[in-house]
């Protein structure tokens, strides 16, 4: 290992006038219709994953290691040492109740695309030559595919767990061209574990300490029983049924179905503010629990997948070991590059355009919070800023530490949305100039076309901004 690891976010695939690939919605991603690279890319991407998930856990660009960041094992990566924080300090790496939830996550995120493509192209490389060259273009403009949750399906209002991530196993073709059945590891990740059966480098107990794969919804755990004799811990059954059924939930604990699609509706048409937007204990305007946040619904999210009887998914020590947790926060980091493009830095160029007025805080340069909780690098009681390092992310092999401003523009790790494709030539005039306000309008219209029947008849997100204040 040489220097630290470089999160560059991957460069291939990206076109001569800025053009980049889409990280699709899973539904998207897996149809024809919508991505022309829809079969190979989700056999590359299969077989990618059971490439990383197999890996050492040792390895530092293994799916345990990388996953570890963000909570247990509590373990140094990329050179990034632990401090004492004190009893109170929280022992991972990722940042919650934080206004920088948002920004830590993307890089976090950038890093596991970045990692599974380079899985990706070691797959290619194992395919005969004369198929390499036709596999390229699907590997090159590969991105992770997200899941949009609160994205009901056509002419229903339910809400559906993708098939992909519910299958126990599921048919690949390997590069020798024999179909083959394999443990989905969009279902589930066994864990390394050691000569006594427990997970390397877990503490607490059981059942997390002993339970050799992830689990959603599982049966609760009896404390008097050895997990062994406990079959959804022991054997890693899902009980995505119950996960299903806790998405269109609308009770007050799980917040689900048409709940959820208002709240990311006014999550964008209401809250024109990135610290408000960003965190769950912002605390500008008062009480934080008096307006919703994107930490918030996503905390909901986690609470559906993984599940009251707290599988992994549920719990911050462990949620990133289950590969739902990349596929929501996929989610997650698209409403955050959302929000940016509907408050852009220029927002003040427009001054007759009514939405782009009354955009309040497009970012949080000049503002700082209180982390009460500490991460593994900070004590807690924190203040951080746009300037406070995103531990243990490294631009460079020299170790440069991102920080939220060096990750504000997503262009420059590579990717775009299908919202958000700004280089489509209507968005210039013939000067060259860039048109922000067609391109909020076409945003907003996406956005009530896919959450708007959700509100009342007489709510849209292009008359929000003017019937509500803005948040600050």
């Amino acid at each position: 290992m040489s220097g630290t690891y470089p999160i560059v976010g991957i460069q291939d695939g990206i076109g001569p006038d800025g053009e980049r690939p889409l990280r699709y919605e899973i539904n998207k991603f897996v149809d024809p219709k919508h991505n022309p690279y829809a079969k190979d890319q989700l056999n590359l991407f299969l077989l990618a994953l059971e490439k990383i998930q197999a890996m050492s856990h040792t390895e530092r660009l293994s799916w345990f290691q990388i996953a570890g960041i963000h909570g247990q094992p509590f373990i140094n990566w990329d050179g990034s040492k632990g401090i004492d924080g004190g009893p109170d300090q929280w022992g991972g790496y990722c940042t919650h109740a934080s206004i920088l939830f948002p920004t830590w996550h993307r890089v976090y995120h950038a890093l596991v695309e970045q990692a599974v493509h380079e899985c990706m192209k070691k797959v290619l490389a194992e395919f005969p030559r004369d198929k390499q060259a036709a596999l390229k273009p699907a590997v090159d403009h590969w991105r992770y595919p997200y899941w949009d949750w609160a994205l009901v399906m056509p002419g229903t209002t339910d809400l559906v767990m993708p098939e992909l991530m519910r299958l126990p196993v599921i048919e690949v073709q390997r590069p020798n061209g024999v179909m083959q059945t394999i443990d989905n590891p969009l279902y589930r990740y066994r864990f390394p574990l050691d000569a006594q059966g427990k997970v390397i480098g877990f503490t607490g107990g059981p059942p997390y300490t002993e339970a050799p794969y992830t689990v959603r919804h599982p049966a609760p755990f009896n404390k008097t029983l050895p997990v062994t004799s406990q079959e959804t811990w022991a054997k890693g059954i899902s009980d995505n049924d119950a996960a299903q059924t806790a998405l269109n939930d609308v009770s007050a604990q799980r917040p689900g179905g048409r709940q959820l699609v208002v709240s990311v509706y006014q999550l964008f048409a209401m809250i024109r503010s990135f610290p408000p937007f960003s965190n769950t204990n912002w605390r500008g305007s008062g009480n934080p629990s008096q307006y919703t946040s994107l930490e918030g619904i996503h905390n909901n999210v986690h609470v559906i997948i993984g599940g009251l009887s707290r599988g992994h998914m549920a719990v911050n020590d462990f949620a990133t070991f289950d590969a739902a947790f990349w596929m929501h926060h996929g989610n997650v980091e698209r409403q955050l590059s959302i929000f940016q493009a509907l408050n852009p830095a220029d927002y003040k160029s427009w001054p007759n355009d009514p939405w782009l007025r009354s955009t309040v805080r497009p970012w949080f340069d000049g503002v700082s919070q209180v982390d009460e909780y500490g991460t593994w690098t900070r004590p807690p009681n924190t203040a951080e800023t746009t300037n406070t390092p995103l531990t243990p992310f490294h631009k460079d092999a020299k170790g440069t530490v991102y920080d939220s401003d060096g990750c504000r523009y997503i262009a420059n790790f590579g990717y775009a949305f299908e919202e958000l494709q700004d280089w489509l030539p209507k968005y210039r005039d013939a000067s060259g100039k860039f048109n922000t306000p067609l391109y909020c309008q076409d945003i907003r219209k996406a956005l009530s076309e896919k959450y708007g029947w959700a509100m009342p008849s007489h709510h849209t997100v292009s008359h929000l901004a003017a019937a509500h204040p803005p948040s600050r």
